[in-house]
């Protein structure tokens, strides 16, 4: 006999970089523990500060990231649930949806990925390739709808022609219409 649920729970409490844990006994002197780690797939970072930590598939932010990873992955920032680590950064449907929106962005643009993507107290993203060209749109908005009218705005007049990086942004925020800025 022993606390099975209690100790999963302090494995999971304990160690944020640990997603799941799965407890059992194997015989009357043996308990084995196995675990699954999360895995950083991008950094959440906090407004206004350099200091980053990991962040997970699902928005999960874990642990502290090394210096240096800022090349490496795209940086959210906004606010995230939680005193400690880990805490939640968005709900995970609204991660998902926007961690999919920037990683289809980052595609159609080769040579130029998205670098970081904040969403504001008003749930506005901005975005920001590598150019420091920046794309706003609304949170709630649904990521392939967004993705449509960044696509027809690059086939756009102003856009035919032009690469990113001579525009300062473009703001998706107010349905069918464009507002752009050159640099």
């Amino acid at each position: 006999i022993y606390p099975n649920k209690e100790v999963t729970s302090t494995i999971l409490d304990t160690y944020p970089a640990i997603k799941a844990a799965e407890v059992h006994a194997t015989n009357f002197y043996t308990v084995l523990a196995r675990v699954v780690e999360r895995e950083p797939t991008s950094l959440w970072c906090q407004e206004g500060n350099s200091v980053c930590s990991y962040m997970d598939e699902d928005g999960v932010v874990y642990a502290p990231a090394a210096v240096g990873s800022e090349e490496l992955y795209v940086r959210y920032q906004g606010s995230a649930k939680g005193s400690g680590l880990p805490k939640q950064y968005l709900t995970l449907e609204q991660f998902h949806n926007l961690a999919a929106l920037v990683g289809a962005l980052s595609q159609s643009q080769p040579g130029n990925p998205l670098r970081s993507a904040m969403v504001d107290a008003n749930d506005d993203v901005h975005t920001q390739f590598a150019n420091g060209f920046v794309l706003m749109f609304a949170l709630r908005d649904a990521g392939g709808d967004v993705f449509e009218r960044f696509n027809l705005a690059l086939r756009a007049e102003p856009f035919v022609g032009q690469s990113l990086g001579t525009f300062e942004y473009l703001d998706l925020r107010w349905g069918d219409s464009l507002y752009y800025k050159h640099k």
